[in-house]
């Protein structure tokens, strides 16, 4: 089975991904697959970006929906933080 992306067992407490076993039952991992998936369907190139599929935080509770660890690009040009200022 699948190393948790959370945890990887090495928790404790009980992880919401594995329940602190490490490992992640095909249906879990088909469903953070289908999540991802969905993500994708949001991000937008140099904008809204997700990193590879193992390194995304999900967080996902009891609501109909979840929380996904993306970037967001924030562009400095006219700001003071600008690093290439005319």
């Amino acid at each position: 089975m699948p190393k948790c992306v959370r945890c990887s067992g090495k928790k404790t407490e009980p992880c919401k991904v594995c329940d602190a076993t490490g490992t992640v039952s095909k249906a879990e991992t088909l469903r953070r697959l289908a999540i991802l998936d969905l993500a994708r369907d949001n991000e937008s190139e140099g904008d809204l970006e997700l990193d590879d599929d193992e390194l995304v935080v999900l967080s996902e509770g009891d609501s109909n929906g979840c929380y996904v660890q993306m970037w967001k690009w924030l562009d400095y040009s006219g700001t003071p933080l600008d690093k290439e200022p005319s």
